[in-house]
């Protein structure tokens, strides 16, 4: 996007705001919603376009939803190929917002890269730039001992198996800790005692099965906690006790089947992101979520919930973003999301949801994106969306079901059933049944080609239309030759037989023989009526039939070879 002169002052003076002043998500959020609003194309003139079109951009022209995002500039002016990607949710916000703190962190990478190690004491295998320390991929089994002012360290990559006690006691400056892909079983309830400063710490890929209350005592500005890939497999609001400044939690990919009956976020008064994809979850109760009510991103997708409470997501008022995609999830109350008034995001693909109550949705005044993906809705109507008047991509399993919908400008899928061949081979055993059948046709048809030559035929013709039948190769062939060649086939086939080349021959014969009879003036030959009978390839007739030695008048040859035809043709 090209920006003019004030908006190049605007977007100067907000971004050296951002840099300048330490804020918490909250704020941050608003002001990309305020800065994203400015510029956010098309909010000169406001359109209004019937059911089932949308607008190009600020001009007065209207286009089938089907157009939206094809590839093509049906607009004139690019409006019908922006925003195609669904950016509804705050962890597209949240995104943003790290954009721009790596923008303002590379440049002090690039500086710490031209400046000498501040860091004493180096292992010798580890690199060290400026005041921080990549231990990357070294073969460590313990954490390595550094001077106390590093600010960064990487142990990822390294056969480290437990945590002991105050191992990161000294590192009163660290601020990001990454053990990543070690082979951590053991962390001791004083393993991070002393990091004060640490705002990020990646435990994931690991084998951490379980996380002992008071464990993260002292990581008061801690604001990221990563435990992806390990094998925990419960949890307790006591593991976070101390996590005062704690913004974002990932918790996926684990093996948890239950969440606590107690107010999970009582100690995370800030939580703002919370990840369990890809656990053993059956349900979630009540008080789980009773002190998260600051919460704006739940992710629950792929775990194995069955049923939820009425009031399950009664305390999140501000959640932004709900993922409930994946799950064994069979009926929805009716009032199951009446709480969740500032939701923008929905995720209810892939449950075994079979039937949807025709207000389910009625609450959800702001949602702009909504995901049924694999559902079959038996009753589904135009009502169910009717009141979602902000929507602006809704994901449904069929196409025909964006009738249901057509006052979104964004409805996936949006083919027309025929011309797509998405899903035609998206089963292994169809794809290797194409390559069997593709691999005998093309041997079969190679056959042919190479012995035809060989094999002796009466028929020149009908051997070379089979050879052309052998031959459906280039798109030229496709358009040109085979539309020819199966409009002339049943030609071919008829005109070339030894019966349909007889019967012109006695047709031929007959016309001479009126001709001539007429010219004397002595009588008038009637043929007698014909009968074919197409028999191909035709039977060998007897030699005594065909001799026509004992006949001199050529009509009584003519009718004599006629009924010597038809006899052997029954």
């Amino acid at each position: 996007m090209r920006l003019g002169n004030q908006d190049q002052i605007i977007f100067t003076f907000i971004n050296q705001f951002l840099q300048e002043k330490e804020m918490t998500s909250g704020p941050v959020f608003i002001y990309i919603l305020i800065f994203g609003n400015y510029f956010a194309p098309g909010s000169g003139q406001d359109v209004t376009c019937a059911l089932g079109y949308f607008p190009c951009g600020n001009i007065t022209k209207c286009l089938p939803q089907l157009l939206h995002c094809n590839g093509v500039d049906d607009c004139g002016n690019q409006a019908d190929e922006d925003n195609c990607g669904d950016n509804n949710g705050w962890s597209m916000q949240l995104d943003k917002y790290f954009a721009n703190y790596y923008k303002m962190t590379s440049l002090h990478h690039f500086e710490a890269e031209t400046s000498e190690c501040l860091v004493g004491s180096v292992p010798m295998q580890c690199l060290c730039r400026g005041l921080e320390l990549d231990c990357d991929e070294t073969n460590l089994r313990a954490v390595p001992s550094v001077s106390s002012n590093v600010t960064l360290m990487s142990l990822q990559w390294n056969l480290i198996r437990k945590l002991p006690p105050d191992g990161f006691k000294k590192y009163h400056d660290l601020q990001k800790l990454c053990l990543q892909n070690n082979k951590i079983r053991s962390v001791s309830v004083y393993a991070f005692r002393g990091l004060y400063s640490l705002t990020k710490l990646y435990l994931s890929h690991n084998r951490i099965t379980f996380l002992k209350p008071g464990v993260f005592e002292d990581l008061h500005r801690l604001e990221w906690l990563i435990i992806e890939d390990n094998h925990l497999n419960r949890i307790s609001p006591l593991t976070f006790y101390g996590l005062n400044s704690l913004i974002l939690l990932v918790l996926m990919n684990n093996v948890l089947t239950h969440l606590p009956d107690k107010p999970l976020c009582q100690h995370m008064p800030r939580l703002h992101w919370l990840d369990f994809e890809g656990n053993h979850i059956h349900n979630l109760r009540n008080l789980t979520f009773i002190s998260c009510s600051n919460l704006t991103v739940l992710v629950m997708r792929k775990n194995k919930i069955n049923h939820l409470n009425e009031n399950t997501f009664a305390p999140l008022q501000k959640l932004d973003e709900l993922d409930l995609g994946s799950n064994k999830i069979e009926n929805l109350s009716p009032h199951v999301f009446k709480d969740l008034k500032e939701l923008s995001q929905l995720n209810l693909s892939y449950n075994p949801i079979q039937k949807i109550q025709a207000n389910q949705f009625d609450y959800l005044v702001k949602l702009k994106s909504l995901s049924l993906e694999g559902l079959e809705i038996s009753n589904i109507q135009q009502r169910m969306f009717r009141p979602l008047t902000n929507l602006s991509h809704i994901y449904f399993k069929k196409f025909q079901y964006c009738g249901y919908a057509p006052h979104v400008r964004s409805c996936k899928p949006n083919t027309d059933g025929i011309s797509s061949l998405e899903n035609l081979l998206a089963s292994i055993i169809q794809r290797v049944f194409v390559w069997v059948v593709s691999a005998v046709t093309c041997f079969g048809n190679i056959f042919v080609i190479c012995m035809r030559p060989y094999i002796r035929s009466e028929n020149k013709l009908h051997a070379m239309s089979i050879i052309s039948l052998c031959c459906t190769i280039t798109s030229w062939v496709v358009i040109f030759i085979l539309p020819i060649n199966s409009a002339l086939n049943p030609i071919l086939y008829t005109l070339t037989t030894r019966p349909f080349k007889e019967m012109i021959h006695q047709f031929w014969y007959n016309y001479r023989q009126r001709r001539s009879i007429d010219s004397k003036g002595s009588q008038k030959a009637y043929a007698p009526s014909f009968i074919w009978v197409e028999m191909w390839p035709l039977q060998e007739m007897t030699a005594d039939l065909m001799k026509p030695a004992l006949f001199k008048d050529p009509c009584e040859l003519s009718l004599i070879s006629q009924s010597t035809r038809l006899n052997s043709y029954s």
